[in-house]
C-alpha cells in the first residue's frame, strides 16, 4: 500500500490540462462495457477506470480501481491521470502489490496523479488491477473527466512496457467523476383549496372522479450545463393524460407524456404543467423520470420524483389498490 496522502491546496490549473491529448489513441467516457473492458478491435491493450463514471450524490469519498486489459505481454507501466482540482482530489492510492512490487505515486501538482507500476520478470497478460484510488470531493456540486493522459511538467505520457522495456501501443478509456446532484426534479400536484402546489392531494370526495388535476414539473440543472432532458412522466391507470400540457410533448399515450429539451445551462430551470383526469378511486400516483447528458463529460445522469392523487369511492364502495 502506498503512503496515504493528506489533503492537497486546491489549486486550479489551466482547463489546457484537462483535455491533454496522449500519444495513444483516447476513447470517450463510458465508450464500452464497465468491467471487464473488452480490447477494441485493431488494439492489443486498454487501460480504463472502474466503473467508468462515478458518481457521489452525498459528496463522500469514492473508490475507483484502475485496470489494464491487455493481450501482450507487460511488467510496468505509467499513468498521468489529470483532473478538476476545484471539483475533485485524490486522497489515498493503493497499488495491487499482489502483481506489481514496486512502484511509486507522486500527487505534488494539483490535478495530476502521476503512478508508476513495475513487476519482475515474466510478463504478465489478461485483466490486470493496477490500484485502487480514493478520491473526495472539493465541491458541493461539480464534474470532472479523470483523464489518462501525459504528465504537464515533463510531456510522459499514460504507458505500458515489456520486459525489455519497450513500448506496448495501448488505447485509453477515460473516466468521470461527478459530486452531488447536478440534475434535480420536483413534481406536485395543485391544491386548491391551499392555494399551493403539494406532493400529495387528497383524500378528494367521490365527486372528483371525472375531473381535472394539475401536475407540475420543474426540472433544474444545478451546476453543469445538460443537453438531451428527456421527461418521461407516468401515471398509474386511474389518472389520464388529456392533452393540455403547457409544453408541448414530443409524445403521449393516455397514461404517459415524453417531452425532450435540446440543453439546459447550468443554473437554469424547466416547469411544465399539464392537466390529467381522474378516471378511478384511490390513490394514484404519478411518476418522472429525467434523464439528461452532462454536456462537458458526455455521461448520462437521472432523476426522479413523484405526486399522488387519492379520491375516495362512495359510500359503501370498497377500493382495494
Amino acid at each position: 500500500m502506498d503512503e496515504k496522502k493528506s489533503s492537497k491546496k486546491v489549486v486550479g490549473i489551466a482547463m489546457a490540462v484537462l483535455i491533454l491529448g496522449s500519444v495513444f489513441a483516447m476513447l470517450a467516457p463510458a465508450s464500452i462495457a464497465d468491467h471487464p473492458h473488452e480490447i477494441p478491435e485493431g488494439a492489443t491493450a486498454i487501460i480504463y477506470f472502474h466503473p467508468d463514471n462515478t458518481t457521489s450524490p452525498d459528496c463522500s469519498a469514492k473508490t475507483i480501481q484502475i485496470y489494464v486489459n491487455t493481450t501482450k505481454g507487460i511488467t510496468s507501466g505509467q499513468l498521468a491521470i489529470l483532473y478538476d482540482p476545484q471539483c475533485i482530489n485524490v486522497t489515498n492510492w493503493t497499488r495491487n502489490t499482489a502483481i506489481w512490487t514496486m512502484g511509486g505515486w507522486d500527487s505534488s501538482m494539483d490535478g495530476l496523479e502521476w503512478i508508476t507500476f513495475v513487476k519482475a520478470a515474466p510478463e504478465v497478460t489478461g485483466d490486470l488491477l493496477i490500484g485502487t484510488l480514493t478520491v473526495q470531493c472539493n465541491a458541493s456540486c461539480c464534474g470532472t473527466i479523470l483523464n489518462l493522459g501525459k504528465d504537464p511538467r515533463t510531456g510522459q505520457p499514460t504507458a505500458i512496457f515489456n520486459a525489455t522495456g519497450g513500448l506496448v501501443p495501448h488505447v485509453s478509456d477515460n473516466g468521470t467523476f461527478i459530486c452531488g446532484k447536478p440534475l434535480e426534479v420536483t413534481k406536485t400536484v395543485w391544491d386548491p383549496d391551499a392555494n399551493a402546489w403539494v406532493d400529495a392531494l387528497g383524500p378528494l370526495p367521490s365527486e372528483w372522479k371525472g375531473k381535472d388535476v394539475i401536475f407540475n414539473i420543474t426540472v433544474t440543472s444545478k451546476c453543469m450545463n445538460l443537453s438531451n432532458v428527456r421527461i418521461n412522466d407516468v401515471m398509474d391507470a386511474s389518472l389520464k393524460y388529456n392533452d393540455s400540457a403547457s409544453l408541448d410533448p414530443v409524445s403521449s399515450t393516455a397514461h404517459t407524456v415524453n417531452w425532450t429539451l435540446d440543453s439546459l445551462p447550468a443554473g437554469t430551470s424547466q416547469s411544465i404543467t399539464f392537466n390529467a383526469t381522474i378516471v378511478d378511486y384511490g390513490t394514484n400516483m404519478n411518476t418522472v423520470t429525467v434523464t439528461a447528458t452532462v454536456a462537458d463529460l458526455g455521461v448520462d445522469i437521472q432523476a426522479q420524483d413523484d405526486a399522488s392523487v387519492t379520491t375516495m369511492p362512495p359510500a359503501r364502495i370498497i377500493v382495494n389498490k
